[in-house]
């Protein structure tokens, strides 16, 4: 089986991916009383202390700060959680993999499922403190379909060839872990680029603003640079063509190093 066949069967399966998706959040909150939304909860906490803080010290009107880091801080929430769960997609459904015959694209699209029925838990914060912040417009509201997809699209390929190799290294799992939370604050998350004056474009080199952005930028009442439609759409068209290249190679042997 090639690359393209596996998407198109993973395509024709989606009931399968879409309820196990669903049912991997049943179980992760199972017999709790709020389910999915402790995440962003957390989250607001983690803003009522540090907005104030941070508001003052970039000395940044609270009314103008508040609604950037609450959509900042729960959007990057969704891109760290899908960065890590990808090493251990193969891992975490080995049942599967070794009993039955699926396409390996179930259980990519079944964690990006996941991670956006979670984001969708979040919308429900950003929605209206962008709204009352006057942040939201519909002109930039209308890009996120788009914006969404050239997410997905990397976060399926970058899956795609970390999972098999976070199968055979297990190491790989608390390495990526280690390079979320350093991204965390080299990202523009609860700080803006444009703190860095002239050399504001080095943010342009973190692959993870730049999906950031995509995610945000529609609630905050603006449009990303081209460079970030730039960099998503030639990351996503790399990571095909080395997914493509990879497939047989590493999907054959992930039932033996499991």
């Amino acid at each position: 089986m090639d690359l393209l066949k596996d998407l198109k069967l993973g395509a024709e399966r989606y009931y399968l991916w879409l309820y196990l998706g669903w049912r991997d959040v049943y179980r992760r909150y199972l017999r709790s009383f709020l389910g999915p939304s402790w995440l962003f909860i957390n989250s607001l906490v983690l803003v009522s202390v540090m907005g104030p803080l941070y508001s003052f010290l970039f000395k940044i009107p609270m009314e103008n700060y508040l609604g950037y880091m609450i959509t900042s801080v729960l959007t990057w929430q969704t891109v760290a959680q899908i960065f890590n769960d990808i090493p251990s997609v193969y891992i975490n459904n080995s049942g599967f993999i070794t009993d039955v015959n699926l396409p390996f694209s179930v259980y990519h699209m079944q964690m990006l499922w996941r991670n956006l029925v979670i984001y969708g838990n979040s919308l429900i914060i950003i929605l209206p403190v962008t709204f009352f912040s006057h942040l939201l417009n519909l002109q930039s509201f209308l890009l996120f379909p788009v914006n969404l997809l050239l997410v997905v699209l990397n976060g399926l390929f970058a899956s795609y060839l970390i999972a098999g190799i976070g199968t055979r290294f297990r190491d790989i799992a608390p390495i990526m872990a280690s390079i979320i939370q350093i991204a965390f604050f080299a990202t523009p998350i609860i700080w803006k680029k444009e703190m860095l004056g002239p050399h504001y474009y080095l943010t342009y080199f973190n692959p993870f603003f730049h999906m950031l952005e995509m995610l945000r930028a529609p609630f905050l009442g603006y449009v990303p640079d081209a460079i970030s439609y730039i960099v998503l759409s030639v990351t996503a068209l790399i990571g095909f063509l080395l997914t493509f290249v990879s497939y047989r190679r590493i999907q054959t042997r992930v039932a033996y190093w499991l």
